[in-house]
């Protein structure tokens, strides 16, 4: 009789541990994920700060740009030199032509970001395949309002890693 209580304690003691380990392997599981989703997130805010910084650039460039064009149009109204033609012609391009040149590549940088962020959060959903759920956002700016909300962890993950470079 003493052997089939032994026995039945090994087995109780065995199943509560692999249980106990299991729930522990869960849990750090879903913190791997979760820092993951994280720096994924960080990785992509990252990645649009530079790509605003590039826009801001292109701005004052185009910017730039303009006030030549303006200097070249009233040289072209002033000179005596071209022919009415030529002068509506250069006037066309350096006007009409220029601005709608400058939307097409506005439009198509603005188009190709909103492109790069849908696909960016699809890709790291999708990468966080069966604990899709732990992402209780869809698109860029539910990412990005789950992200601020989140700073604290976020912070915690920034002083373990610099903790982390300190110590190597």
């Amino acid at each position: 009789m003493n052997w089939i209580l032994a026995l039945t304690t090994f087995f109780i003691g065995f199943a509560l541990g692999r249980s106990i380990r299991f729930l522990k392997s869960i849990s750090v599981s879903m913190k791997t994920i979760l820092i993951a989703q994280f720096q994924s997130l960080l990785m992509m805010l990252k990645s649009t700060e530079h790509v605003s910084t590039l826009r801001m650039w292109e701005q004052k460039t185009a910017e730039g740009i303009d006030e030549v064009r303006q200097a070249f149009k009233a040289s072209i109204d002033g000179s005596k030199e071209l022919t009415p033609s030529q002068k509506e012609e250069l006037l066309f391009f350096f006007d009409k032509k220029y601005t709608e040149e400058l939307k097409r590549v506005w439009n198509f940088t603005e188009d190709w970001q909103r492109d790069w962020q849908d696909q960016a959060v699809d890709i790291i959903k999708g990468a966080m395949y069966p604990y899709a759920s732990l992402a209780p956002w869809s698109n860029w700016n539910e990412a990005m309002q789950y992200l601020n909300k989140n700073k604290e962890s976020i912070l915690a993950i920034e002083e373990f890693k610099n903790r982390k470079k300190s110590n190597d």
